[in-house]
């Protein structure tokens, strides 16, 4: 059972009116809603699936885990609807409408227990599994039904689109969307410095690599818990890189301060009986490894402390660990993310204010330890302290997304910016490639012509090609190889007068250390968002 969630017959918000909405009236045959941790997917989901029961229609709800599987049916449903459960011991009876499924159960043997015809909706919690062979079996085996899938977390990293299960992208509300509409809370971020470098940890399939990430943050677990102590307010979850650090952490905690933390490890039997506590206030901490990302409600949770470094590429699993701080509740108006960082100060790191694409590179702070409020960080304004200082740095940032999502840049110069979008300056020619979307396509723009939705391979090649057959003479500003010829070159007198253009009442000679690369970075950044408060993206 998930703690803390609210029973069935509460009104919905207009935003998941407004979804359901969208998911009856929809007459393709399969579609996906994104929806920021904490703006309501299950609550979306049942209300969705009491309609179609209305109509006769019976629903499979599909999930990987067990208080997914449960939480529709004993928080949401159970008062009004006849709901069955297949999971484990669990088996559900013909005449219940819905039945919430576990994969793992339902890919098993008792699938053919079922007509393929015998469902007429299937919903997908945490829908970016979905392509993985346990869903693909279950729903190959069943036909003639309406698929809807609902992630809070759209993108995957191993090179697989979720564009393979689903044909629309129908509903999307963000983390921005519900914090400014007051759906979910404010954000104060602060950045802890611990004494760990990330340098020689390499990044696999969009996310550092475990082994090497355990090996570097071991024995950290006594730093975590001065960190707690020092900066932690309220009801507390800390993410650790691996079980021995949790239980290490919250072992330390409890000598320093009594009994009131606990770890929560895939190896812990009496997880709800824990989460329960923690709920009631009986327990004020809870150290996690691989537990606490997805499936929880932890409303009164009020501080995340993220002491498991997650590479730039993989904001997914980011996002899910600060969202289980994210939930309003009574006295609760903010909360806390604590981004434990490592002595290189890794721009491959995601950290609170990249979560909403607010920042690049993070500004030097005033001390090792910088609080901020982060819609206080400005979007479109790119001041001197938010200049690189090193162009080959933002390069290697490129290499590591383009290693990460397995795609080939041609040596294009890209620059990856912010909200995640890749920006390439070419002289007299502007593109812009978009984040991908839900399903794992990307927009290409060049100047202000919209080439439409594509793979992201598809969307380089293009590039490449025009720059190679019409661009060809603008070589240096497109050429990776070109531009590193002439990239520690002082900044040329026509770049300083361009970029004092665009930032009116800076000094000249406040930008005579740049050199030309870092100089076009920054005129890269400043054309975009010029280009952005223009409308032409």
């Amino acid at each position: 059972m998930m703690i803390g969630s609210t029973q069935t017959n509460f009104a919905p918000r207009p935003y998941q009116n407004e979804c359901v909405q969208a998911m009856l009236h929809y007459t393709g045959h399969a579609a996906i809603t994104s929806l920021a941790v904490g703006l309501g997917k299950t609550k979306i989901t049942t209300d969705f699936a009491r309609e179609i029961v209305k109509r006769g229609g019976r629903v499979l709800l599909l999930a990987h885990r067990e208080e997914l599987v449960r939480n529709p049916v004993d928080n949401y449903l159970s008062d009004d609807i006849r709901c069955g459960i297949e999971r484990g011991t669990e088996h559900a009876r013909r005449d219940e409408p819905i039945i919430s499924a576990s994969v793992q159960s339902l890919s098993g043997a008792r699938l053919k227990q079922y007509p393929h015809d015998y469902f007429t909706h299937i919903c997908i919690d945490e829908a970016h599994h979905a392509v993985c062979n346990s869903y693909r079996k279950i729903l190959d085996y069943f036909s003639g039904y309406q698929l809807f899938g609902t992630t809070a977390t759209c993108h995957r990293y191993d090179g697989q689109a979720l564009g393979q299960i689903f044909d629309d992208v129908l509903f999307v509300r963000d983390l921005r969307f519900g914090i400014e509409n007051g759906y979910l809370c404010d954000i104060d971020c602060r950045r802890v410095q611990l004494q760990y470098d990330l340098g020689q940890v390499h990044i696999r399939k969009g996310d550092f690599v475990q082994a090497e990430l355990e090996q570097t943050l071991s024995g950290t677990a006594e730093s975590v818990a001065e960190v707690y102590e020092r900066y932690a307010v309220g009801p507390t979850i800390i993410f650790c890189v691996s079980a021995t650090e949790a239980q290490a952490a919250a072992d330390c905690i409890n000598r320093r301060n009594g009994p009131i933390a606990s770890a929560i490890l895939g190896t812990t039997k009496n997880r709800a009986a824990l989460l329960q506590d923690f709920a009631a206030g009986k327990i004020k901490v809870l150290t996690s490894y691989q537990v606490l990302t997805e499936g929880v409600d932890t409303k009164n949770a009020q501080t995340a402390i993220i002491a498991r470094p997650v590479a730039r590429t993989n904001p997914g699993l980011y996002q899910q660990m600060v969202g289980r701080v994210l939930r309003t509740a009574p006295g609760k108006s903010r909360a806390l993310i604590i981004d434990c960082t490592g002595i290189s100060e890794s721009c491959e790191i995601c950290t609170a204010p990249t979560l909403l694409g607010l920042e690049y590179y993070v500004p030097p702070p005033a001390s090792r330890n910088s609080k901020t409020r982060l819609l206080d960080i400005p979007l479109d304004t790119l001041t001197m302290d938010q200049i690189p200082s090193s162009w080959i740095r933002s390069q290697h940032t490129v290499d590591i997304w383009s290693h990460a999502t397995g795609v080939f840049t041609h040596g294009i110069a890209w620059e990856k910016l912010p909200d995640g979008c890749a920006f390439l300056d070419a002289g007299s020619s502007c593109f812009l490639v978009s984040q991908a979307d839900p399903l794992g396509y990307v927009t290409l723009y060049e100047n202000k012509t919209n080439h439409g939705k594509m793979p992201l391979q598809t969307a380089l090649d293009t590039v490449c090609s025009i720059c190679r057959t019409k661009l060809a003479d603008e070589r240096q500003f497109w050429s990776l190889r070109r531009k590193k010829r002439w990239a520690y070159d002082p900044a040329t007198p026509a770049q300083i007068a361009l970029l004092c253009s665009y930032m009116p009442g800076i000094a000249e000679d406040s930008l005579s250390c740049l050199s030309k690369a870092d100089a076009q970075y920054c005129l890269q950044q400043l054309r975009y968002y010029h280009n952005k408060r223009e409308g032409v993206y």
